[in-house]
């Protein structure tokens, strides 16, 4: 055992556990002598040495069932079980699972533990739901995130299917208890629209006599977005011209800046273009809110427009090509290319040729060939990205950087302003964040904005526009805010105009302001005298 002792001496705590398989070949000749000197070590105090029996004995390819109490024994002391719970893999699903989901149950899915049931699954299913079907909210919840597709279950993960395969069979058994079957469905609403395919199977369960199956079907047919609640989610959007009130969580306190424009879409929206053109016999139903004041819910509804694919409302969505803001435009132009509507090739044309932002100019170019070449699924690379508020078309493979002007820095914009006998403040601090104040003498500062701030414009003693954003890993956030002093001096602040980045240089030019940046260089102007509308431009750098 000579070699045993040289090649443990050679092992470094931590090692990831890869990087053991190598090793492991030295100690497996050694038989089962190794194997219970490892697990001796993986059961002594010392954390360092039981690292690496455990990462050893993760792989180890024999077992017995003499083994498993010392190997029960090594697991309880590792945090999620450590690299040893992985050894589990070699014994019965149930003996294992049994071991593994109380680790799960208390220490959640994240970890080693979670691994080992994830790659059990299905066949460890009927004891994750009996657990379940008696677990507290706490270790109940730990157990159904673990056999999420988000953690365990991966996009490309084979076992996605035949779980899902599973749930639905376990779900529908009316051989179960109904508190197990109850769980399975409630897995099943994790899928979200995954599992759509399946709603045939779950919809006779909305109306059956237990109301906890009623209950938990119907969560995972909306999940799903099974067109049996059609009429539910469209009962769920707010009425046309409340966006200002509108609020989608009623617990939720009210947001700093509240002004038509800034709330939330509505969840309606989202749901509806999710289940596309099975429903788009609704799609009529949508147009009022194309005329809303809210640019959320104006982008909201062309992108769900676009995905219904009834393309009898595609002229209802000209109008938008030439909204205020470019995210409305740039979803507007998604949706035409998915409708298939030549007749709005007109109307591109003129985005592309005249709109200040060059990425939108790119898309609507790339939606004329698209459209003229009958090709509804040409454009959906543009539009990929997790941050559709930062910027819709971030991914786009067209987009570089745009020509910026360079602009004399004793031109650049102020951070601070003098108004009606106070003081309207601004700083930026990169990722940690800035903000807007309001300071008059003898009263405390009052934050109106939590936003990094670019720069400010005065438009008269009482009114100021202010410019902010954000560039930083992706992240990307740009606006304008319009600040009124009252003669009481209170402070009224509204969003105007959504920008798609954060200006690297932002400078008076003339009676409004130049910005420069990534996406070009464009000049924001008052469109009237109090300043309460945005008319924006492209510069051309040349002149």
């Amino acid at each position: 055992m000579q070699e045993f002792h040289v090649a443990a001496s050679t092992l470094t705590p931590g090692t990831w556990y890869p990087s053991c398989d190598a090793l492991r070949e030295r100690f497996e000749v050694y038989g089962e002598e190794a194997k219970q000197r490892l697990l001796a070590t993986a059961n002594a105090s010392n954390p360092a040495e039981r690292d690496i029996a455990g990462c050893l004995l993760a792989g180890w390819p024999a077992w017995s069932p003499s083994d498993l109490p010392a190997l029960k024994q090594a697991i309880s002391r590792e945090r999620g079980g450590g690299w040893i719970v992985r050894a589990l893999a070699k014994f019965p699903v149930e003996q294992a699972a049994a071991l593994v989901i109380p680790i799960v149950e208390r220490e959640g899915g994240m970890n080693q533990a979670g691994f080992v049931l994830g790659e059990m699954l299905p066949r460890a299913l009927p004891q994750v739901l009996r657990r379940m079907a008696h677990a507290p909210g706490a270790e109940r919840d730990n157990l159904a995130a673990a056999l999420s597709f988000d953690s365990s279950l991966p996009e490309a993960a084979p076992s996605r299917t035949p779980m899902l395969r599973a749930l639905v069979d376990a779900a529908t058994n009316r051989s179960l208890p109904a508190d197990e079957r109850e769980q399975a469905l409630r897995l099943v609403a994790a899928f979200g629209e995954r599992a759509r395919s399946h709603g045939a199977a779950i919809r006779p369960l909305a109306s059956d006599r237990d109301p906890r199956l009623r209950k938990a079907a119907h969560s995972a047919l909306r999940s799903m977005l099974d067109p049996s609640v059609l009429g539910e989610i469209l009962a769920s959007c707010p009425p046309p011209g409340t966006e200002a009130a509108f609020k989608p969580d009623p617990g939720a306190p009210p947001p700093l800046v509240d002004a038509p424009g800034e709330s939330e879409a509505a969840d309606c929206f989202g749901a509806l273009a999710g289940m596309g053109q099975d429903v788009g016999q609704v799609a009529p139903q949508l147009l009022p809110y194309l005329e809303s004041t809210s640019w959320r819910w104006r982008m909201q509804t062309a992108e769900a427009l676009g995905q219904l694919g009834n393309r009898s409302v595609s002229s209802a969505l000209h109008p938008l090509l030439q909204d205020r803001d470019w995210q409305v435009v740039a979803a507007t132009i998604l949706a035409e290319v998915r409708l298939g509507d030549e007749t709005a090739v007109p109307a591109l044309r003129q985005v592309a040729q005249t709109h200040w932002f060059a990425a939108v100019r790119r898309a609507a170019d790339e939606a004329v060939a698209a459209l003229q070449a009958g090709k509804p699924k040409a454009l959906e690379s543009l539009y990929r990205t997790d941050n559709r508020f930062a910027n819709l078309l971030w991914n786009n493979p067209l987009a570089k950087e745009a020509a910026s002007c360079a602009l004399p820095a004793a031109t650049r914009a102020p951070m601070s302003l003098d108004l009606h006998g106070g003081t309207l403040g601004g700083s930026d601090r990169g990722e940690f964040g800035g903000n807007l104040t309001w300071m008059r003498a003898g009263a405390p500062p009052k934050l109106l904005l939590e936003r990094n701030v670019s720069g400010m414009l005065k438009l008269s003693d009482r009114t100021a526009w202010v410019i902010t954003g954000l560039s930083h890993m992706g992240m990307e956030y740009a606006a304008v805010y319009r600040v009124q002093i009252a003669g009481d001096g209170k402070v009224a602040i509204s969003r105007l105009l959504n920008l798609p980045a954060a200006s690297r240089d932002l400078s008076i030019d003339g009676d409004g302001l130049r910005s420069s940046g990534w996406v070009g260089s464009y000049l924001l102007v008052p469109a009237d005298a109090g300043g309460r509308s945005v008319r924006i431009s492209r510069v051309d750098c040349t002149h």
